[in-house]
């Protein structure tokens, strides 16, 4: 007959831990629209990102009972590995307590060092693309036929110039730049030659006719599902 080591904690610690994070980071999709409408209708000056669900949070209700839950265990129980493995999962979960509480109050320094400790630090490549998404936005609002969306792109750009240092060429990087950003180093083929060898595979695959790649402005080389696109970085 099998038995739980932890069957005397499990069902508590369940009712004791049970929030979700990412339920109480979800926005209301009407919420986000109607910001936007005041924003390019000029009511507001500077939409704000509510989470709704943790204004009823009670945050120090809840790490309470983690708290009394792990104090508990400490004390009472006797095999030192559930002890442990409680141990490190109730701290983990303050933890996760404490970012949602930091994200309540807009507490940015904490955020980013309580999510680096909880999640780990940002892949490289999931930074790479999130860049490149940020700067492509940045190119749309700059074509926008609003001129409100222009005018505060632009002021965008001026403040993370003036705050940050960030110079438009840092954000829209020429192709010497675009080659240091990728690992520093220069490849021994160049993007025309990347083009032509992709579109080599494509006729021995047999699906020349459907996908192309195509060269241009992206940070690095991605795949476009929906245009059946293998884009290549100048």
């Amino acid at each position: 007959m099998e038995t739980k080591l932890d069957r005397k904690w499990i069902d508590e610690y369940k009712r004791r831990a049970s929030f979700s994070t990412l339920t109480f980071l979800k926005v209301n999709t009407r919420y986000l629209k109607s910001q936007e409408d005041d924003f390019i209708s000029e009511k507001i000056n500077n939409p704000k990102l509510i989470y709704h669900r943790l204004s009823d949070f009670d945050f120090k209700e809840w790490r309470n009972r983690l708290e009394e839950l792990l104090e508990r265990i400490l004390k009472e129980e006797k095999n030192e590995l559930v002890k442990e493995a409680y141990k490190g999962r109730i701290e983990e979960r303050l933890e996760t307590l404490a970012l949602l509480e930091a994200t309540h109050k807009g507490d940015d320094p904490k955020f980013m060092c309580l999510s680096e400790k909880l999640f780990g630090s940002l892949d490289e490549d999931v930074l790479a693309q999130s860049l490149f998404n940020v700067r492509e936005n940045i190119k749309r609002r700059l074509r926008s036929k609003n001129k409100k969306v222009r005018s505060e792109t632009e002021n965008f750009i001026k403040y993370l110039e003036t705050e940050f240092s960030v110079t438009p060429r840092n954000i829209f990087p020429h192709s010497h730049d675009q080659e240091k950003i990728r690992n520093g180093k220069k490849s021994h083929l160049g993007p025309e030659d990347i083009k032509r060898e992709v579109e080599a595979a494509f006729d021995k695959l047999g699906i020349k006719n459907d996908w192309k790649a195509v060269v241009g402005d992206y940070l690095n080389i991605s795949v476009n599902y929906a245009e059946k696109e293998l884009r290549i970085p100048r």
